[in-house]
């Protein structure tokens, strides 16, 4: 029998029957928001492994269609949580597997959420009295693509199916992390449609999942049957630039000052330079303030030694320059996009904005080097500073946030501001820091427009894992307390 295209089948496992299941059902079906629905239930007290169970499931579906479900999962009531599945479907061909959580990575120990950065999805888990978000990562209007998925939901369009589920795998563990993988491998070998994550399904889990003996059992076995393919890594692709509405027309365009900071390191500026001619809004008057020699730079060039004398080479040209705003702009950073004219639409947008950045990635990887700079606080422990999303794949908001600690890397502020407020004090790590601090000690906003994204260049790498861990327990700790 031809599948229904319309549809949606649901399907899960349960252990026994009782009066809770059947209200399962009628939730499920008040909650999805699609008329056309088909559920198959399953009892299985565990004489079947659920790959064998669900590989029935994908052979009885009546709808093209099928979410297969964990019998512990709740959904919020607005959320129409089927009817954004069939969208999803539709509107993006190339996925064939949809889940509420998932990752962009997997070692070689099967773990899926180690390391947790590499994480996508958001989960609302409901233990007792105890109501939490597990926000792996922010919401996205659409899918982002998973190397693995999380069983807990498991969206799967059958004609791009290229995927069973491995019955070798006994028990209930790891069917998910297998059943994914396969679905990815054979995209980036055979160009079949992948895995993705959703990220506003509201999921609500009621268990903790907590890893047992049976657990450790089947990562051993996941790990020898699927070594070859471990450990494993999704390519990012270049999905972080939005299209951007231009600048309304008005009588008199603001002027914009660009000046670049170029490192020892650094690549050629002569190049960026270039690329930010090419912006619809050009920038009226440029500079490079550099501490090495570029004989090849169309411009003015300033030598500097350190960011002390950078500093006070920046105030003098700010007083000399007839500029309205200033973009000052590290040389390690390319745009993805044309910067200026959106620039200047959030400072006409928010006439309280003192200090505009904008996301950076890592140029090699597309991993989020960062999407603003934030407080970190601990009892006990001197104030830090972090960068918001560090080597996360989505860790940003494609939205301006506002209230931040100021950026890195990229800075946008009016030139008068700049004069008042001084700079930074000759700090070596980052100026953001001392600069975004004055915006705020002068009760103007700082923010970072997520929608605006730049590659980062540099050629330092990420701090070790040991030290992010630390940082992330750091955070843990705040939010307990």
């Amino acid at each position: 029998m031809k599948p229904c295209q319309r549809g949606l089948s649901l399907a899960f496992s349960t252990r026994r029957r009782s009066p809770a299941l059947g209200r399962y059902v009628r939730h499920l079906r008040r909650t999805a928001g699609v008329r056309r629905l088909q559920v198959l239930v399953r009892v299985n007290p565990g004489r079947q492994s659920l790959a064998e169970v669900y590989n029935g499931f994908l052979a009885r579906a009546c709808h093209e269609t099928l979410c297969l479900l964990h019998d512990d999962l709740r959904f919020a009531r607005n959320r129409r949580w089927g009817r954004q599945l069939l969208q999803a479907f539709a509107q993006h061909p190339d996925y064939a597997l949809f889940s509420a959580a998932g990752s962009v990575s997997l070692e070689r120990h099967g773990v899926y959420w180690l390391p947790p950065q590499d994480m996508l999805g958001q989960v609302r888990h409901r233990l007792g009295r105890h109501n939490y978000l597990s926000a792996y990562s922010p919401e996205f209007d659409g899918p982002l693509p998973a190397l693995v998925l999380d069983g807990l939901l498991l969206a799967v369009q059958r004609s791009r199916l290229r995927a069973r589920f491995d019955e070798a795998l006994p028990g209930f563990h790891f069917y998910d992390i297998a059943f994914s993988l396969q679905q990815t491998l054979a995209a980036q070998q055979q160009g079949a449609a992948g895995c993705g994550v959703l990220t506003r399904l509201g999921v609500i889990h009621l268990s903790p999942g907590r890893p047992d003996a049976a657990f450790e059992t089947l990562r051993r076995l996941f790990c020898e049957r699927y070594a070859a393919a471990l450990p494993a890594r999704l390519p990012l692709p270049p999905r972080y630039t939005p299209q951007l509405p231009g600048l309304a027309p008005t009588t008199a365009l603001p002027r914009v000052a660009l000046w670049l900071w170029h490192h020892q390191t650094g690549p050629d500026p002569e190049a960026l330079r270039q690329q930010l001619a090419k912006s619809a809004l050009p920038p009226q008057e440029v500079c490079l303030f550099a501490q090495t020699a570029c004989t090849h730079f169309g411009g003015p060039l300033q030598p500097v030694a350190n960011w002390a004398d950078l500093q006070q080479a920046l105030l003098a040209q700010a007083s000399a320059s007839q500029a309205d705003y200033l973009l000052i702009l590290d040389t390690r950073v390319w745009p993805w996009q044309d910067w200026l004219p959106a620039l200047l639409r959030r400072f006409r947008q928010h006439p309280r904005l003192g200090l505009l950045g904008l996301r950076l990635h890592y140029a090699d990887t597309g991993e989020l080097y960062h999407a603003g700079l934030a407080w970190v606080l601990d009892q006990g422990l001197p104030v830090d500073v972090s960068l918001r999303g560090i080597h996360s794949p989505f860790g940003y908001r494609e939205q301006l946030e506002r209230g931040l600690l100021g950026c890195s890397g990229v800075w946008m502020l009016r030139r008068q501001h700049f004069i008042d407020w001084g700079g930074w004090q000759g700090s070596a790590w980052l100026p953001g820091f001392e600069l975004g601090l004055r915006t705020r000690e002068a009760g103007w906003d700082c923010a970072v427009d997520g929608q605006l994204a730049g590659g980062w260049l540099a050629a330092e790498r990420p701090p070790d894992p040991g030290a992010y861990a630390e940082f992330l327990a750091r955070l843990r700790r705040r939010q307990r307390a």
